[in-house]
Formats: structure tokens, C-alpha cells, sequence
């Protein structure tokens, strides 16, 4: 049989299913092709139906990673670090009140006051930066979220991002090892 000839055929049996599938009272068919329809259309119907909890499975993860990694974010401080590295806040002095070294992280906090040019004091604020040398009180952005920054901003918000990023990716490759979504299989039937 020459390839044109399948094709005729495959395409004759397809346009048979086609129409069974969409009246399956009209009695048109023979019993024999009948049958081959209703084979062929619950293959797609079963096909389609095992798509629908994948996709809700993929869906639930990409929300549940997103809704995490805006958490992690907020945790952060991620977004006055963009502030301050965008140019954002007020410019006004920084006094250094206490710090707290932990030597294995390498590296001190530093909490104080910080004074705007108009004379208002916000108490209780963490310094996002190394401290000039030698200096107690020195220029910085105030962002308004009990965070003050370097003149110049901060690469603070880079690290906060990826570690945003590794957060997301870990929950979601956590969620998609579970069977949200797809709905359990028992005896061939979902439940």
C-alpha cells in the first residue's frame, strides 16, 4: 500500500472519529468502527485528564515558591537595600550606639541613632554597612524601615536576593516531591 493511500485512510478513520465523537446516537457507523472511535477519543479524554493534575501540580509549586521567596524578601530586608542602592531615602547622620560581633560570621552589627537634617531622631536603627574607620558618626540613607546604609548604597540587597532564590528553590523542589495537586490513585480511580 503506497503512503498516500495510508494517509487517506488514517485520515478517513480520524474524520469517522471525529463525527462518532460528536453524535454518538446518529447510528451512522458500523458496530466495528464504532468501537475504534470510541477507542480512539477515550485515549485523548484519558490523555488530557492526566495533564490536568500535572499542570495543577506545576501551578501549586511556581505559587507556593513565589509566596515563599516574598516572604524570605520581606524577612531580608531586600527591599529597603534596593532603596538605598537606587538612590532612595533620606541622607542625614548616623550614630553608632552599640554593635555585636559574632567572630565566626565575621563581621559586626552596628545599632544607633540616625538624625535627618530637619533634627528628627529615629532611635533603634541597624547600620547595613562597614563603619568608616575610626568614626562614631557619619553620613548614611535612612530608608524609613529602621535600616540605615552607606551613602552610596549597599551590595547587601545582591546576597539577600540569591539567598531569596536558593529559599524559593528549595521549598518548591520540596513541594513538587510532593503529590500536591495530583490527587491520589487508588485502584485506578483519582481521588
Amino acid at each position: 500500500m503506497s503512503r498516500e493511500a495510508a494517509a487517506r485512510r488514517d485520515k478517513a478513520r480520524r474524520r469517522a472519529a471525529r463525527l462518532a465523537h460528536a453524535e454518538p446516537d446518529a447510528g451512522g457507523l458500523p458496530n466495528h468502527d464504532e468501537r475504534r472511535a470510541q477507542g480512539i477519543t477515550g485515549t485523548q479524554k484519558q490523555t488530557s485528564r492526566a495533564r490536568r493534575p500535572e499542570f495543577r501540580h506545576v501551578l501549586i509549586t511556581v505559587v507556593i515558591a513565589v509566596a515563599v521567596m516574598a516572604v524570605a524578601g520581606a524577612a531580608l530586608g531586600l527591599v529597603p537595600a534596593i532603596e538605598a542602592a537606587d538612590g532612595n531615602g533620606t541622607i542625614g547622620t548616623f550614630s553608632v550606639g552599640s554593635q555585636l560581633c559574632i567572630p565566626h560570621r565575621g563581621g559586626c552589627a552596628y545599632t544607633g541613632t540616625f538624625r535627618a537634617p530637619d533634627g528628627t531622631e529615629v532611635s533603634h536603627v541597624a547600620y547595613e554597612g562597614s563603619l568608616p574607620a575610626g568614626a562614631s558618626s557619619f553620613p548614611a540613607r535612612y530608608t524609613g524601615y529602621q535600616q540605615a546604609y552607606p551613602l552610596d548604597g549597599s551590595r547587601g540587597w545582591a546576597v539577600d536576593l540569591m539567598f531569596m532564590i536558593l529559599i524559593g528553590g528549595v521549598v518548591s523542589f520540596l513541594v513538587w516531591l510532593l503529590p500536591v495537586g495530583l490527587g491520589q490513585q487508588r485502584g485506578g480511580v483519582e481521588l
